[in-house]
């Protein structure tokens, strides 16, 4: 009867216990912005991301999120067509004053592991701060935690001008949208 109580009480305080993912990502392959013109929908890839969290832990249906800094390194961005595009974001992200786009989630936020949960953050694009709510959906199993979103911004809320091109016949809407998924894996 001992052993069955003990092997119940070891049983309980693992189900207690936390769960740690171990982030399996390319940092080069986390991140994407989307958005359109006059002529044409356009995707930018960040070659780069700095920063990524490399563990979460799960404990009780619930995330810690400890505070975070992601960076990337607006030279990196790349639009997939040529150094004429890539010339362009530079300017508009004024790279030369503010070489990275970061996102810093500035204290620990518990999260449900619901199926969408929004994080407060800033996003620091062009010099220009502004405090977002980050829609993120959270899909996980036994074995693997997966982030995703597509969180819509505007240009001009960061003071940026759209790009445009052959001399304003070509206009870059103000409306992008960031994309992003992280996928952690159970670490044993």
């Amino acid at each position: 009867m001992k052993i069955l109580c003990l092997v119940a009480c070891m049983l309980f305080v693992a189900g207690l216990s936390a769960q740690n993912y171990v982030l399996t990502s390319d940092p080069a392959e986390v991140l994407s912005i989307t958005g359109a013109s006059t002529l044409h929908d356009w995707n930018v890839k960040a070659g780069e991301v700095h920063n990524l969290p490399k563990q979460m832990s799960i404990s009780n249906n619930t995330i810690d999120l400890e505070a975070f800094e992601i960076s990337i390194p607006v030279t990196t961005l790349d639009g997939g067509r040529g150094a004429t595009m890539n010339n362009k974001i530079q300017k508009a992200l004024l790279a030369t004053e503010h070489p990275n786009v970061i996102f810093k989630l500035n204290q620990e936020q518990m999260i449900s592991l619901s199926d969408s949960t929004a994080i407060e953050g800033e996003l620091l694009i062009a010099g220009q701060a502004v405090t977002i709510d980050l829609d993120v959906v959270i899909s996980s199993d036994d074995e693997q935690l997966t982030l995703t979103g597509n969180e819509p911004i505007k240009m001009s809320d960061f003071g940026i001008e759209p790009p445009s091109a052959m001399f304003g016949q070509i206009q870059t809407k103000d409306e992008i949208t960031v994309n992003f998924e992280l996928t952690f894996i159970k670490q044993e």
